[in-house]
């Protein structure tokens, strides 16, 4: 017989046990704390259970409330939170007539606890507060501690992260005087919550791995799993999925050594996500569906989140019909969701039908997902359903209900201070007074849902979650800006683009970093047509931006003549032709030369029509690309040739630059800094680039040539400081996921060898001009409206204002031969714009360099006016030749002087 007391408490009942043998036979603490570690938790709740009945019967007060207690905390782990405030409110009542005050510390702490997990937060905060009060009277620093994470929530809830940030402090104080190890991990991970969310990365990791040692010091394995995951998280966040990946995996593993089934569980789950963002769908998928047979077999409580996730990540795949049969799998007999999880599914399954057009159903799904909510007081989730309703509506072309809907959804998140869904609903309900014919007022709408917009942007968010929120807006200013146009306001259109723009890219050209709140100022950032035409933009220049939109996308051509406005197709439209022609480019080997004119011909007509003939003698143009146009060199296409190109991410940008630094001389000639690698990835030698390097120190004076090999002592991003030229011919990582993770490969293998975007921007550097003779380092995530943010704009973060970057991985040995005909133009005295063109145009003229991947791929990004001087070296044999050509002079003399 495996467990003779549980067995004697079955049967006694039917006995009628005296209230002495009950006594008797009460399980121990001990008891059922064994079965519950054993993971017989089932037993282990039965047998408190018998263990309250016993102690009821015995009419002893204090041994009833610490079995309640007991008890309570069973149920409240088993998530019967209904059940435990029972026990608990109970064990309060009884507790509150006892001598013993920790008894009602407890019971108030676990009695605020699972009145919260159901949703009355008003009562659970009033519970909070009462634990406060008693645990300072009593001097109880644990419990005072935990009084304080709870208040830390709430606020850290209603969006005073300052007050939360003070609270969980002393709360870290507190129990840094107990013996209470989670209490000092938990308080360490909540701290660090809140400065991932305020920007302070740094902070924050180092924060989790300080709660990573305890928790492994003191052999807490619950919270090293919890460390783990937290600190992935925050990489997550930062674009380091490869660093958080492996760290959800330690998790993972931890899990299955010594772990419950939930700590193998979880961390799958954010594998999943990392996998996803990576771009292994299909990898994610099979881990979560192995997640899923984990669940089924080890923890049904959680097959539900499980059968969610895989929905929701079949859905981003565009698997529609997998993910709604998964999700309704979570309403099948036998599983056992959370409200949580219906809830979730119910959202999920909208999402997988509308974008399947079952439009009906997916309504029918949210308004059962309304019903759930009606009973709880879950803000953020209800505005997100009540939001996703009004959407749907619109689509069923509702207009009138749709335009109730978000403005109810508006006032709401207003009122609650949730700004994300305020600008989302103001937008949405601007869209259905469109559709009503009422110009007037979707004008209004739009522009209150900017202006909203706008202001959320002044936080310090995470970049993930600022690039999400940049597409949203991308589609908020697009439709703001035609309805504009529509009425005849196109400088206004083209003004409230420009602040769109010029906020988003000055945003992520800092990535994570700590010093982008310089660059949130309007007046650095953001440029109106009036100051673009007077004081920007030089009498031979012209601005060219364009603006990639879901329904319509916009070019706007500025200059001193004035301000014309083209509409285009829609971004998905362009995106596939700017591809196609983008891959034609740069491979060699992908067509004849007639077949690209003929594909970049068409193109160039879809995109400019009449408008380069209208450019009339402008000789030099700046444009500001977005999304997949990032990828298309300009001076490429047909029409396009006779005239110089240099990209600006923005007019805003372009206008710090030049106010920054602009095309100021520099005292003498320019310091230069070559470096080389020797190999790329796989040990593959780069002969072309030390041939750069060399090349440049052989030429010119002034050059600190270094040749990065395994065997050299290190680089890092302090080492560009002090140069005025930085010539970095080296391997180049793109991450189009997260830019600010793009680097440079000076050592592949080696993470001292790698140079990322994010710590380039960080820097203040004095050079005018960075040459990135590399693969592929002109690129980075391709983002409607938030343009490209690769090393480039690190570049120009750092305060370079000119780069020469490429657009795709480009030939090793033609790169040295450009790079030698550019510098030679520099030397000339030619500014950069001019230099680059007229060395590309001597690749081109050559037969064997004569395809555009050979050299169309160089771009030149910032200011274009900017003119380097360089110093050549005189050449050893110079002098030689000399002294020959005045021996043979002075020989050739004498043998002509006359006879006297």
């Amino acid at each position: 017989m495996r467990n003779p007391t549980l067995l004697i408490l079955l049967v006694l009942p039917v006995l009628g046990p005296t209230p002495a043998a009950a006594e008797l036979l009460a399980p121990t603490v001990e008891e059922v704390q064994a079965l519950w570690d054993s993971g017989a938790r089932d037993s282990a709740l039965t047998l408190a259970a018998a263990g309250t009945k016993n102690a009821r019967a015995s009419s002893d007060s204090l041994q009833l409330a610490n079995r309640l207690l007991f008890e309570g905390f069973y149920r409240f782990s088993f998530r019967d939170y209904s059940g435990s405030e029972i026990l608990f409110g109970e064990q309060v009542a009884i507790s509150e007539a006892l001598p013993d005050s920790s008894l009602l510390i407890k019971g108030v702490r676990w009695l605020g606890r699972s009145v919260g997990r159901q949703g009355r937060d008003g009562e659970a905060e009033k519970l909070d507060d009462r634990l406060l009060e008693l645990s300072v009277l009593q001097g109880d620093l644990r419990h005072e501690g935990w009084a304080r994470t709870s208040r830390g929530w709430r606020f850290w809830k209603r969006g005073n992260p300052e007050g939360a940030l003070a609270e969980y402090d002393r709360a870290s104080e507190c129990f840094s005087g107990t013996e209470d190890v989670e209490g000092q991990i938990w308080a360490l991970n909540a701290i660090a919550k809140v400065q991932t969310n305020q920007g302070e990365y740094d902070a924050a990791m180092a924060g989790y791995r300080a709660s990573l040692a305890r928790a492994r010091e003191t052999g807490r394995h619950n919270a090293e799993s919890d460390a783990l995951n937290d600190l992935g998280t925050v990489e997550y966040s930062l674009g380091l999925s490869d660093r958080a990946l492996e760290h959800f995996r330690q998790a993972a593993a931890l899990g299955d050594e010594r772990g419950s089934p939930r700590q193998r569980i979880i961390p799958r789950f954010n594998i999943a996500i990392c996998l996803n963002n990576l771009g292994r769908a299909e990898e994610a998928r099979g881990t979560l569906e192995a997640t899923l047979k984990t669940c089924v077999e080890q923890d049904p409580d959680l097959v539900a989140a499980a059968l969610v996730k895989l929905g929701e990540t079949l859905t981003i795949i565009g698997r529609h019909n997998e993910a709604i049969d998964h999700l309704r799998r979570v309403f099948a007999k036998g599983t056992k969701p959370r409200d949580v999880d219906r809830l979730n599914a119910r959202i999920a399954l909208a999402e997988a039908l509308s974008r399947e057009e079952r439009l009906a159903e997916a309504e029918t799904e949210l308004m059962l997902a309304r019903k759930l909510l009606a009973t709880t007081n879950r803000t953020w989730q209800r505005l997100r359903t009540e939001g996703k309703l009004g959407v749907l509506l619109r689509r069923q072309d509702r207009h009138r209900e749709a335009l109730d809907r978000s403005l109810f959804v508006a006032g709401e998140a207003r009122e609650h201070g949730i700004i994300e869904f305020q600008f989302h609903a103001l937008a949405e309900a601007a869209r259905s007074c469109a559709a009503l014919a009422l110009p007037d007022s979707a004008l209004l709408l739009y522009e209150e849902a900017a202006s909203t917009w706008e202001s959320e942007r002044r936080l310090l968010l995470d970049p993930n979650w600022r690039e999400r929120r940049g597409s949203t807006g991308q589609r908020i200013f697009t439709d703001l800006a035609t309805l504009l146009i529509e009425q005849g306001e196109t400088a206004a259109a083209f003004d409230r683009i420009q602040s769109f723009k010029g906020r988003t890219l000055a945003e992520r050209m800092f990535g994570p970093g700590s010093r982008h709140d310089r660059y949130l100022a309007a007046d650095s950032v953001t440029v109106d047509l009036a100051r673009l035409q007077t004081e920007i933009l030089a009498g031979n220049e012209t601005f060219l931006d364009f603006h990639l939109g879901p329904n319509r996308s916009l070019l706007f051509t500025a200059s001193h003549e004035g301000l014309k406005v083209r509409l285009l197709p829609p971004r998905k439209e362009l995106e596939g032709r700017l591809r196609a022609y983008a891959e034609l480019l740069a491979s060699p080997d992908s067509a004849d030369r007639g077949t690209i004119t003929m594909v970049g011909d068409r193109l160039a007509r879809l995109l400019f029509g009449d408008a380069l003939e209208q450019l009339g003698d402008a000789g030099r143009i700046l444009v500001s690309p977005d999304g997949a146009l990032n990828l298309l060199p300009f001076s490429e296409l047909p029409g396009c040739k006779e005239r110089l190109w240099t990209r600006v991410p923005s007019a805003g940008i372009l206008a710090r630059i030049r106010a920054e630094r602009g095309d100021a001389p520099m005292r003498g000639a320019w310091r230069t800094l070559a470096l080389a690698s020797e190999t790329g990835p796989g040990n593959i030698p780069l002969a072309g680039a030390l041939r750069e390097v060399e090349a440049l120190d052989r030429r010119y004076r002034h050059v600190r040539a270094r040749r990065l090999d395994r065997d050299d002592g290190g680089f890092e991003a302090g080492d560009l400081a002090g140069h005025d030229i930085l010539h970095l011919a080296a391997h180049a990582s793109r991450n189009d996921q997260s830019p600010w993770q793009s680097s440079i490969q000076f050592r592949p293998d080696d993470e001292a060898g790698v140079l990322r975007a994010a710590e380039i921007a960080e820097l203040r550097l004095d050079a005018g001009l960075a040459v990135l003779s590399s693969c592929g380092s002109g690129g980075g995530k391709i983002l409607s409206g938030e343009g490209v943010l690769g090393l480039s704009s690190a570049f120009l973060s750092a305060g370079v204002p000119a780069v020469v970057a490429t657009l795709w991985a480009v030939d090793d040995a033609a790169t040295a031969n450009l790079m030698e005909a550019f510098y030679a133009g520099l030397a000339d005295g030619e500014p950069c714009d001019r230099a680059l063109a007229a060395a590309q145009a001597k690749l081109a003229a050559d037969p064997a360099t004569a395809h555009p991947y050979y050299w169309a791929g160089f771009v030149l990004i910032g200011e274009r006016r900017l003119a380097p001087k360089l110093e050549r070296r005189i050449s050893p044999l110079l002098p030689a030749l000399g002294l020959s050509l005045l021996l043979i002079l002075v020989w050739t003399g004498r043998r002509k002087r006359p006879s006297t």
